[in-house]
């Protein structure tokens, strides 16, 4: 089956940096290309000077790194660990690493239909396969919870980075990554009901409608004194029909 494959991907400045002028230390990105549809988000470690700086620049990094992995399809995800750390170094330049680090989670769907997801850090990245179950690459999982303090400029070990490739799907998936801003405040439960909700209604809701929605159910954050910034990045197949973003 043909289908529609849309994106998005929206950040929100949380109410402690408006409230004090601070810029937002989140970043997120959406991009298109012939290695398929990416999205990504990156939240700067808090504690860091300009991790605003390494969280636009992680993205951005992120995107160059698809770019020239997918050129060799057979290139397992794991050299995306390196070479993502690399073109990063590259482009904070002259700042030092450890003063702007920052997590750094990305979703791929690829135009065979294979998926690509991983990153490093905390936060979450998801995919819903089928009408019911939620495969955690990163973040919340059946067996506990994982919250590890690393990212680009705060890790020396490979073994910080998660990958996992899923082939393509006999029904419609959704992939979902997000700063800890959100994934701290989602359980399985809400999780799956939220993919649901994004492969039923944004589906026919033009991009820019698709963006302003996302970003007012941030801005109206259902959790009692959330300060934090809010990233959220969504990847969903759906039939041909409805509102692409192409």
């Amino acid at each position: 089956m043909i289908r529609n494959v849309n994106g998005l991907a929206v950040t929100e400045r949380g109410p402690t940096h408006r409230l004090n002028g601070e810029p937002n230390q989140d970043a997120c990105l959406r991009s298109r290309g012939l290695y398929g549809l990416l999205v990504v988000v990156a939240d700067g470690l808090g504690s860091r000077p300009q991790s605003d700086h390494g969280s636009r620049n992680a993205c951005l990094a992120a995107r160059d790194a698809i770019r020239y992995w997918s050129a060799n399809p057979l290139s397992s995800p794991e050299r995306l660990a390196p070479l993502i750390q690399a073109l990063w170094r590259v482009r904070i330049a002259p700042v030092h690493p450890d003063e702007c680090a920052t997590t750094c989670l990305f979703a791929l769907r690829q135009p065979t239909g294979q998926w690509v997801i991983g990153g490093i850090g905390d936060g979450m990245a998801a995919i819903r396969e089928d009408e019911r179950d939620i495969s955690y690459v990163i973040g919340r999982e059946r067996t506990g919870f994982n919250n590890q303090t690393v990212g680009l400029g705060a890790s020396k070990s490979a073994s910080d980075w998660r990958f996992a490739v899923y082939p393509p799907s006999p029904v419609p998936s959704v992939a979902l990554i997000a700063t800890d801003g959100i994934a701290d405040d989602l359980i399985p439960e809400q999780l799956q009901s939220f993919a649901t909700w994004i492969a039923e209604t944004l589906d026919g809701i033009s991009p820019r409608h698709r963006s302003n929605s996302v970003r007012s159910m941030l801005r109206g954050w259902p959790t009692a004194k959330h300060s934090d910034d809010k990233s959220i990045a969504i990847i969903w197949e759906s039939a041909q029909r409805g509102c692409t973003d192409e």
